[in-house]
């Protein structure tokens, strides 16, 4: 081979290689320069587009969409109006002779409350009104909630809460269903603890909501008080340690009482096939915190209606249900 012809062969495909790169380079520019100018931008989503991307999330591939603030503003008016109304002692030297509404006798009344939250026990997409009256609570740390419709100032039946309460909706994926859930324990003095998952579920023919617990475990604790000795003889002191032994436990599934094992089967399930929607989760507020003592009835109930609707916590929309 002349060597010549091939030096002078690689120089003219280098040339040649070289003007195709160039020109790939020129029409990738171009398409980034034209890309540019028809409107593809880091810009930020419209309100629309934003506030629909905030109202939903996905669990097992299935979008779950929560009501956007628009609609919660709707709720603003009838929870005024029935927070507002509340019954009212009246008498003379301290006695209690009756009582009677702040505001309206002939509009619907709620009692006086600790706190004051919205959770959706209907399943409707609208929330229920939860009071927690003056009295419904116990050294055990329940907490027992009046329901109410926020239209009709109805009351629709109670719930129970307790210790490190915590109330969601839930997904269920092998029945494509939502469960409202509620989970929480209890004390009996101490040497007694009730753990509960608890469920509501509302009839449509009594149009009352009914709580059903679900799991619970009861777990009597008897204990011992022994005196460590520190190991530095210097220090005089003792630290105490408590032994505690637990001399009864017992499971139950649907209020029926069952093996420990059967237990753990059905809870094992519970935990792989139901997902907690966090944001759903229930918010209460006090009225300490939303409102001040000065405030007259009506300020007080239009300050806990704004505070309801404002909090971050979601309500799955109606369309979802079913």
């Amino acid at each position: 081979m002349d060597i010549n012809n091939f030096v002078e062969r690689t120089r003219h495909h280098s040339r040649k290689n070289m003007k195709n790169i160039l020109v790939k380079i020129f029409i990738v520019t171009t398409l980034a320069v034209c890309l540019s100018l028809s409107g593809c931008k880091n810009e930020p989503p419209s309100p629309e587009v934003a506030d629909i991307k905030e109202n939903y999330c996905r669990i097992n591939g299935k979008d779950v969409y929560f009501v956007n603030s628009e609609e919660k503003q709707e709720w603003k008016e009838p929870l005024s109006k029935l927070l507002s109304n509340v019954w009212l002692p009246y008498g003379e030297h301290g006695e209690i002779l009756g009582y009677e509404a702040s505001v309206d006798p002939h509009a619907p009344v709620i009692p006086q409350s600790y706190e004051c939250g919205l959770l959706d026990v209907t399943g409707d997409g609208i929330p229920e009104l939860l009071v927690h009256p003056f009295g419904y609570h116990g050294s055990s740390g329940t907490a027992t909630y009046f329901v109410y419709n926020i239209y009709s100032g109805k009351q629709i039946g109670e719930i129970d809460g307790g210790n490190a309460q915590s109330w969601s909706y839930y997904y269920y994926t092998e029945t494509d269903d939502f469960t409202l859930v509620g989970q929480y324990w209890l004390r009996g003095g101490w040497e007694q603890r009730n753990r509960y998952v608890t469920t509501v579920f509302y009839d449509e023919t009594t149009l009352k909501c009914y709580e059903s617990a679900y799991l619970h475990t009861f777990h009597q604790i008897s204990g011992e008080k022994t005196d460590i000795v520190d190991e530095d003889p210097d220090d005089m002191f003792y630290t105490a340690t408590w032994v505690e032994n637990y001399t009864n436990t017992k499971y139950y599934v649907h209020n029926q009482e069952v093996y420990l094992d059967d237990y753990y089967a059905e809870y094992d399930w519970f935990v792989k096939n139901c997902i907690r929607i966090p944001e759903t989760e229930l918010i209460l507020f006090r009225w300490d915190d939303v409102s001040d003592d000065e405030d007259d009835y009506i300020t007080k109930g239009e300050k806990m209606a704004t505070a309801l609707i404002s909090s971050s916590q979601q309500f799955i929309e109606k369309e979802c249900y079913e």
